[in-house]
């Protein structure tokens, strides 16, 4: 896990609650540990506002964990892409945790904004309909997959000095942390979803010789 000097807890918290309220998909959150960890869920459909300007034609239900110091994470838990084999662009190791920017080129820290991550989840979703549909090729903005996903950085004392301790988190894990309640897709779109669900596992198997790439 990358360690980092990350924006206030209670920034974050704001900004995802703003995201809840606003008119793009409907999404709730629960703070899991008092200025230290949440869980956000958004439900999204094709008639759902998104934070892009592209329009889906799947159901989907994103799941992001934040831990104070930490990089956010999402996954898609509905349909369970944790489970699917040959996805593009994910991180395997960590249940097929979307993977979003370049780590080396993008660093967390006091400056972002949470809700600049969830655009580029929504528009992961956009480039996964046109991976289903194109024979898997990802024309998405493509990143190396390869080695761990987030390195320790080195931190600095008072007096400047680089400490490299690696501080492990205490609730983020290599796969989702649910809300309690969690957000589930509706009954009229859950098969669909999972035809859809297992159209991608199938044909991943089958061209995964002719496509696979290490990482995604």
């Amino acid at each position: 896990m990358r360690y980092v000097a990350s924006p206030n807890f209670e920034s974050v918290r704001r900004v995802l609650f703003s995201l809840s309220s606003s008119s793009i998909a409907p999404a709730r959150m629960e703070v899991i540990a008092k200025n230290k960890f949440l869980v956000w869920e958004q439900a999204i459909n094709k008639k759902s506002n998104l934070l892009t300007d592209e329009k889906l034609t799947g159901d989907y239900i994103l799941c992001l964990n934040y831990e104070k110091d930490y990089e956010p994470k999402i996954w898609v838990v509905e349909p369970d892409f944790i489970k699917l084999n040959d996805l593009p662009h994910v991180y395997k190791q960590a249940g097929n945790q979307l993977c979003l920017y370049k780590p080396e080129n993008y660093h967390w820290s006091k400056k972002k904004n949470v809700r600049e991550i969830i655009t580029w989840a929504h528009q992961w979703l956009f480039y996964y309909e046109d991976w289903l549909i194109n024979g898997h090729i990802w024309r998405g903005h493509e990143a190396s997959h390869d080695g761990e996903q987030n390195q320790v950085v080195g931190k600095k004392n008072f007096q400047g000095k680089a400490l490299n301790k690696t501080k492990k988190p205490e609730h983020l894990k290599n796969e989702p942390i649910r809300l309690k309640d969690k957000l589930s897709l509706s009954s009229e779109h859950k098969s669909f979803v999972n035809d859809q669900c297992h159209l991608a596992d199938s044909q991943s198997r089958l061209q995964a010789t002719e496509h696979h790439r290490p990482g995604g």
